[in-house]
């Protein structure tokens, strides 16, 4: 869910905003969360339950193609996280290591480009059609999610972090 203030440029076929999206990861069980930090490393924490919020600030921009019709991209900026700590499954050579490992969402959001990125973020681009105030959105949607873990695990990491790609179709209002 997202509320963003546009501002027409362009005679309007060009739509600039900044804004806030609230948006929740759930998972049940089997979640795989991969290692952020060791490059090359394939370390893993695999979640049940999974339940992580976020408030984050996000900049929006739309063209307008045609009469009704928009293509545009949001991306999240910076924000907050919630929920609630887990235990994950982590399998290490190491037995020092493996087994039961607490981890917590990470609390603050921030868009770094790439792996550097922290939190929870999110960003679309999509395809929308407005024959009013009213609009259909569709599109794709990346979210990254990201847990740390109570101790550094193999290689120094404490970061674990899912990344999806999806489809989306939403409803939005104009106002």
């Amino acid at each position: 869910m997202s509320y963003v203030p546009t501002f027409p440029f362009l005679g309007g076929r060009l739509r600039l905003g900044v804004g806030a999206r609230f948006s929740a990861f759930l998972s049940g069980s089997g979640a795989r969360f991969e290692d952020v930090d060791a490059p090359g490393a394939i370390h893993r924490l695999t979640v049940d339950g999974v339940r992580i919020y976020a408030l984050n600030a996000m900049f929006i921009a739309t063209v307008r193609l045609a009469a009704g019709l928009e293509a545009g991209f949001d991306i999240d900026l910076a924000g907050a996280a919630l929920g609630p700590a887990v235990n994950g499954a982590y399998p290490s050579a190491d037995p020092a290591f493996a087994g039961t490992q607490r981890a917590r969402p990470r609390r603050w959001n921030l868009l770094l480009l790439g792996d550097r990125d922290l939190g929870q973020l999110d960003s679309q681009f999509f395809l929308a059609w407005w024959p009013g105030h009213f609009g259909l959105r569709a599109g794709l949607s990346h979210e990254i999610t990201e847990y740390v873990t109570s101790r550094r695990l193999d290689g120094g990491n404490d970061r674990f972090r899912s990344a999806a790609t999806r489809a989306f179709l939403a409803v939005a209002w104009r106002i």
